[in-house]
């Protein structure tokens, strides 16, 4: 019994690795080298910094059209304009004091709620 077992298990494993090759070989198929030149239009994943890391927040873009200050890791470092609001966040046991930062980089702008304190920390001059 045991023998046949074994057997059995020889079998599956030989089946398998046949699989894998199977589609290992259907994918080196398809693969093939990229190749760029200059002035090529190419898309990259790129995600923007504010001084916090935002997680989750990326943009496809252009590579003519990507930001001129973008690090090695692919990211770009936004600057803060100035504090439209400020709000209270009420947690059950707790109060978070939020403001609503306006950031520019390049062209974009855009508005997110972030912590006081965190903006506080990194950007004093915007509490003048």
């Amino acid at each position: 019994m045991v023998q046949d077992m074994v057997k059995a298990v020889e079998k599956i494993k030989r089946r398998l690795k046949t699989t894998q090759d199977r589609q290992r070989s259907y994918a080196d198929e398809r693969q093939r080298p990229l190749e760029f030149e200059i002035g090529d239009n190419v898309c990259i994943k790129i995600s923007p910094i504010k001084g916090l890391l935002r997680f989750g927040k990326s943009l496809n873009i252009l590579l003519t059209k990507t930001p001129t200050d973008i690090h090695l890791d692919l990211t770009w470092e936004e600057k803060p304009i100035r504090i439209l609001m400020n709000d209270t966040k009420k947690l059950r046991k707790k109060e978070i004091p939020i403001v609503r930062v306006l950031w520019q980089s390049n062209a974009i702008e855009e508005e997110t709620w972030e912590r006081e304190d965190e903006i506080k920390a990194q950007y004093p001059e915007l509490f003048d």
